[in-house]
């Protein structure tokens, strides 16, 4: 059954449905991925490396996926990560043996893996490292992850993307997380001024990207305001 959503008034039709993701819907991230992230090799190589990982990660007691849909399917998602420890106990569960990740390059069309190791190179070449020292984590923290977030194209520039983070967002405060952290690559620059309007500050910045941070502290009590409103 669907989830109502009680974080603000949605900006969409009424068939617009939020919920909890099941195994059912392996494809369709699957398919979402695939068209979202087109220089990545898992999403690119064979579909079975694709369902690998997504198999994993549904059935795992360390994620909650929220995935938001209408008449046509499913349009986005966000995997959260509530348990650090667990997910990265499976992270070779979720990745598969070397076989797998041998085949996800191996199987892209030549322009992706040529695209994926210049980006890769060029990050190498022109990011150093920086960190905000003025920010400290407590040890209060109950630190939650945002892995991953899609829309896909025919619902962007509509709002989608902030709307789903603050929905997630919520549904973390009430599972017990007062922090948020996220990883986003230093190119994508739409993504990290969403997050950034969105009250996440960056902590630090290297050849991975950069990571990013919010307090979930005042989440529910301000979209209950925003209902409100």
């Amino acid at each position: 059954m669907a989830e109502s959503v009680i974080t603000e008034r949605q900006p969409f039709s009424e068939d617009v449905k939020f919920r909890r993701a099941s195994i059912a819907d392996l494809n369709a991230l699957v398919y979402i991925c695939r068209v979202c992230f087109p220089e990545y090799y898992r999403w690119q190589s064979l579909v079975p490396v694709g369902r690998k990982w997504w198999k994993v990660v549904l059935e795992s007691e360390a994620s909650q996926i929220w995935v938001v849909e209408d008449s046509k399917g499913i349009f986005a998602f966000n995997v959260l990560v509530l348990d650090l420890e667990l997910w990265k106990a499976e992270s070779k569960a979720r990745n598969g043996s070397l076989m797998f990740r041998l085949l996800a390059p191996l199987c892209c069309p030549f322009p992706t893996v040529w695209r994926r190791l210049w980006k890769v190179a060029l990050v190498r070449v022109t990011t150093r490292k920086t960190v905000i020292h003025n920010v400290k984590k407590r040890s209060s923290e109950r630190i939650a992850w945002s892995e991953m977030i899609g829309v896909l194209p025919r619902l962007r520039r509509k709002g989608m993307s902030s709307w789903l983070l603050r929905a997630t967002n919520q549904k973390l405060r009430e599972a017990g997380a007062n922090t948020i952290e996220t990883h986003i690559d230093s190119d994508n620059v739409p993504s990290r001024r969403m997050h950034e309007k969105m009250g996440y500050v960056l902590i630090s910045e290297d050849l991975r990207g950069c990571l990013y941070r919010k307090s979930l502290v005042d989440v529910v009590r301000q979209s209950r305001d925003d209902a409100k409103n």
